[in-house]
């Protein structure tokens, strides 16, 4: 078990953990997330009110939209399709507001030359990263990089304890990669990991089980640090894949398991690479 410097991690759920899971609220956000982050920047120290999502599809749903128009952020907008550049043209975001658009495949290697070209300071407020696939890599690569909070989804298929992620692949496409899509990105455990060794803090998931989001300890504020037990939710949405590509809506996490119980992973701790059921198991999971 590791602590935040200065700041106590929790082991159970407490006032803190119901405030956060009651801050959820969709507006433009996929899931509660626009909500849980007007949550965090009400409590924490944040630097700027600069903003960079990497992964937003069409920008239609977004983990920043809101910032953008309801707080009057400005940031970077990166996905490797030209739909957000049409959606924000189409929608007046372009010119209205202060957003750039960045159409790039991000890999761990051009990520941050990426954010460099859009002259993004290397202390902003948030950083946020959907890919579906190689997101541990690609906030590993921002080492430079010291954003206030991160939001990063993370695979709850991989279970709440143990740190794994995919292997790196700078042409990694979930559905690609297995049939599922449910092999991709990496587990709680895994990405509280890398936090911890960049000075952030777990703070809480949202309810969706999709979402981990990170304090810088130092900017914490009067939000508390949790553990990876008391922030973990598993995801009840059913978006698992049949052969045919339509969906199975397999629901148990056991059964999920079964179906990438040979892939492989790497344990971010040890660099052992090992298959999902080895590294897992499941006669924990229900």
């Amino acid at each position: 078990m590791r602590f935040a410097v200065g700041q106590q991690r929790i082991s159970s759920r407490d006032e803190h953990a119901l405030s956060f899971e009651r801050s959820d609220l969709r507006v433009f956000s996929q899931w509660g997330e626009d909500g849980i982050i007007q949550h965090l920047i009400s409590r924490a120290n944040v630097s700027t009110d600069v903003f960079v999502e990497i992964g937003v599809q069409d920008y239609a749903e977004s983990n920043t939209r809101f910032l953008l128009m309801n707080n009057n952020w400005r940031g970077v907008i990166v996905d490797g399709d030209d739909g957000h550049r049409h959606f924000a043209q189409a929608h007046e975001l372009d010119w209205r507001y202060d957003l750039q658009i960045e159409t790039s495949f991000v890999t761990a290697e051009n990520v941050a030359e990426t954010l460099r070209r859009t002259n993004v300071p290397e202390e902003f407020g948030l950083l946020s990263i959907d890919v579906d696939g190689v997101d541990y890599w690609l906030w590993s690569a921002l080492e430079d990089y010291r954003p206030s909070i991160v939001v990063c989804e993370y695979n709850s298929v991989l279970g709440p304890t143990t740190p794994i992620t995919v292997p790196y692949d700078p042409d990694f496409v979930r559905g690609n990669a297995h049939y599922s899509h449910i092999y991709f990105g990496a587990s709680l455990a895994a990405l509280d990991h890398l936090a911890s060794s960049r000075g952030y803090s777990l703070v809480g998931c949202d309810r969706s089980g999709t979402n981990a989001f990170f304090v810088r300890t130092d900017q914490l504020g009067t939000l508390t640090a949790q553990s990876v037990e008391s922030a973990f939710i598993p995801s009840r949405y059913c978006d698992t894949r049949g052969h045919d590509g339509s969906l199975s809506f397999v629901r148990p996490h056991q059964d999920r398991l079964r179906l990438v119980r040979d892939m492989p992973v790497v344990n971010v701790s040890t660099s052992e690479i090992l298959t999902i059921e080895s590294a897992v198991g499941f006669a924990d999971r229900d």
